[in-house]
């Protein structure tokens, strides 16, 4: 899967490059936001390691302020198997 997904960011054009980076932006943004008014856990339905994989390799931004705040990731889909 990783591999899928990095090859299909080498071929990604420049413009949806630039989409993504402007959603991190925004995303990153969020999360400050959110920091700043109370706890925050991201809740996924991907397996774990998912967001930080994806965040760390396509938003940089937001990946710093997860990692920084150590803000909690919960895989609902991995709770759910257990």
């Amino acid at each position: 899967m990783q591999t899928l997904l990095q090859g299909e960011w080498t071929r990604a054009a420049e413009w949806e490059k630039e989409k993504v980076q402007e959603i991190d932006k925004i995303a990153a943004e969020t999360l400050e936001r959110a920091l700043e008014l109370g706890e925050v856990c991201i809740v996924t339905n991907s397996v774990e390691g998912w967001v930080d994989y994806c965040s760390q390799t396509f938003m940089a931004q937001t990946y710093e302020i997860i990692v920084n705040r150590k803000v909690p990731i919960v895989s609902a889909r991995e709770r759910s198997e257990a």
